[in-house]
């Protein structure tokens, strides 16, 4: 709420207006590239007439940018202030590189008769391994208009903002599969489908988790991201998910959301191959 102060007495201009002081200075903001996504710049005008510009809007001439945030107001003299306003360009996303310790599933055999004492094809295992963090960025717009450049989807708020979900190892009903995903139980081995009522399957199977070895040998981080904490072949064939053609790596944590500046904000991904 602007302060009652006069205007200026002698002025060339009535200083009703936030005029820009100079050039808008341009940042990356982002530490994998030098494109640039911050404008800032100055402004100045009459106290008596400053009211809040509203998060995202565009800037005048760069209406890539959107308002994030205006500094405080500093005294000029004659009751004009200065401040600083500034604008962001939602960036692409882009990948950093990290390493994470991580307990790997262990394997059962691939056959088992019902009659026999199971011994595993693998023990479980930890291991510090190379990770990779995914940055996405998200524009929300409360009043629902403005589109994510990213997706061109609208976000009205943070929550409505996907979270993806680390991968989880569970057994499964094989036979009536509408009762996935609860209750599931957690497992220490990954295994074939084994025929029911002789031992319950697991999700991810052992035929999906090695296809993922598979990947993971030959795309690396370039392979398909298994987003969903679940085995995308899934046993119900309505859940299997033919966007991903060559997964090979999953999610260690469920996916962590902080604001990046304003309405803008940028997810973050951990992901591991898997091994």
């Amino acid at each position: 709420m602007p302060l009652p102060y006069a205007n200026p007495a002698y002025s060339d201009k009535a200083h009703t207006v936030a005029t820009p002081m100079g050039l808008p200075v341009f940042s990356s903001g982002v530490p994998n590239t030098t494109d640039e996504h911050i404008l800032t710049q100055e402004f100045y005008m009459a106290r008596s007439k400053f009211t809040p510009l509203a998060l995202n809007t565009p800037h005048q001439d760069y209406p890539d940018f959107v308002l994030t945030s205006e500094s405080e107001k500093q005294d000029m003299l004659g009751a004009v202030v200065k401040w600083t306003r500034e604008y962001r360009k939602v960036p692409d996303s882009y990948s950093d590189q990290t390493t994470y310790s991580y307990h790997f599933i262990g394997f059962q055999p691939d056959y088992y008769d019902g009659t026999t004492t199971l011994t595993p094809g693998r023990i479980p295992f930890h291991r510090t391994v190379p990770c990779r963090l995914l940055y996405e960025f998200f524009l929300t717009d409360p009043s629902g208009t403005v589109i994510n450049p990213s997706d061109g989807k609208i976000y009205k708020s943070p929550d409505e903002i996907p979270v993806l979900s680390a991968l989880l190892y569970y057994n499964v009903d094989e036979i009536v599969t509408t009762n996935n995903p609860t209750p599931w139980v957690p497992v220490d081995f990954v295994i074939w489908n084994i025929p029911p009522n002789t031992h319950p399957a697991s999700s991810p199977k052992l035929s999906s988790y090695k296809a993922w070895i598979k990947n993971a040998q030959t795309h690396g981080f370039a392979g398909d991201v298994v987003t969903n904490g679940q085995d995308p072949d899934g046993f119900n064939p309505n859940t299997k998910n033919p966007t991903l053609i060559s997964p090979s790596q999953f999610l260690v944590e469920d996916s962590r959301l902080t604001r990046w500046s304003g309405n803008i904000w940028m997810r973050t991904s951990m992901t591991i191959l898997a091994r």
